[in-house]
């Protein structure tokens, strides 16, 4: 198994973030979030879309089948589904926020308008270590392209898969599953994910309390296996 201590801020979120963001600071240049409109028609193209959230509804709904990987060895086959049953469809843009310091350094971010279309995911593989449900939010900023990420707490985990950890020694465990697609191919990672749940100031007893700094999450991740789907 791969397994390699990191930081950790917690339980993944389900909708993927955007390739660069702010970072806190004014000596970078970030994207924000700008407007967010609930989609009707998914037939239409929202303003500013090129193409529609049924587009892509159109092109990732439905059944796919492939190969399983075991990072630790082996493998076999699995099967994925994802189903659109009148999920919330929202239209999201962006606006790029350019930093004038003369600090900032690398790529400027492509800031391109999105939908997030929720969608239901079963994934599963015929060695028992995969089988999941859950609610997803599918990110799209083409009509032929698509990704998701979502986190099952280890309670929900329905197949057979478990860290390698304790997990008692952890204040969450969740198994998150990180989804891509593109064109007739989509792929999902499976991922441990362990948090203290740390977060806060630090008091110093010997003077009398004051706080003297910030206790940040400690985690653990431990790679499980991949999926390699076509329509199926």
């Amino acid at each position: 198994m791969l397994l390699f201590l990191v930081a950790c801020t917690g339980a993944p979120d389900s909708a993927t973030t955007l390739d660069s963001t702010d970072p806190g600071g004014d000596a970078a240049d970030y994207c924000e979030e700008t407007g967010r409109t609930p989609v009707t028609d998914r037939s239409v193209p929202s303003d500013g879309f090129s193409f529609a959230s049924g587009d892509v509804v159109n092109r990732f709904a439905g059944a796919w089948a492939g190969t399983w990987t075991v990072y630790s060895g082996g493998g076999g086959a699995a099967a994925a589904g994802l189903a659109y049953t009148d999920g919330t469809i929202e239209a999201v843009t962006y606006e790029l926020h350019q930093d004038t310091s003369g600090m900032g350094g690398g790529a400027e971010p492509q800031c391109s308008s999105r939908y997030e279309i929720v969608m239901g995911l079963t994934a599963s593989t015929d060695d028992g270590l995969i089988a999941e449900a859950a609610a997803i939010t599918v990110v799209a900023s083409q009509a032929d392209a698509m990704s998701f990420n979502v986190g099952v707490n280890i309670g929900s985990v329905g197949g057979t898969t478990r860290p390698s950890w304790d997990p008692s020694d952890w204040a969450t465990n969740t198994l998150s599953l990180d989804g891509s697609g593109s064109g007739a191919t989509v792929t999902i990672g499976a991922t441990w994910q362990a948090s203290s749940g740390a977060r806060g100031p630090v008091a110093d007893t010997a003077s009398a309390g004051t706080e003297t700094g910030t206790v940040e999450p400690s985690g653990m991740t431990e790679g499980v296996g991949s999926m390699a789907l076509t329509p199926g």
